[in-house]
């Protein structure tokens, strides 16, 4: 496998979760700093992230450090919108 391809396709499944236990977009967090479950919406600098708490919707700022992975929420393809573009995407990825 070329280094391109081998790029694309871990930074496919980072984006999917799975391959490392780092804070993602869309991943689940806990923190003593906020109540419960959150969703990290976006990273800010620096070393923070933008989160959504489960319980409240709140948005709130925390540390990156003060982050720790919550529980994993399962990848469901059947949940994706399925259009030309992700057909077309899924099929580069793993056909290549």
């Amino acid at each position: 496998m070329d280094t391109s391809l081998h790029a694309g396709v871990l930074a496919a499944l980072t984006v999917v979760g799975g391959i490392d236990n780092r804070p993602r977009i869309g991943g689940v967090v806990l923190s003593d700093s906020i109540e419960g479950p959150a969703t990290v919406c976006k990273f800010l600098l620096p070393n923070k992230v933008l989160v959504q708490c489960h319980e409240s919707s709140n948005v709130k700022k925390i540390s990156v450090g003060h982050c720790r992975t919550g529980p994993k929420v399962p990848f469901a393809m059947e949940r994706l919108p399925v259009t030309e573009a992700i057909l077309d995407t899924w099929a580069n990825l793993l056909c290549k």
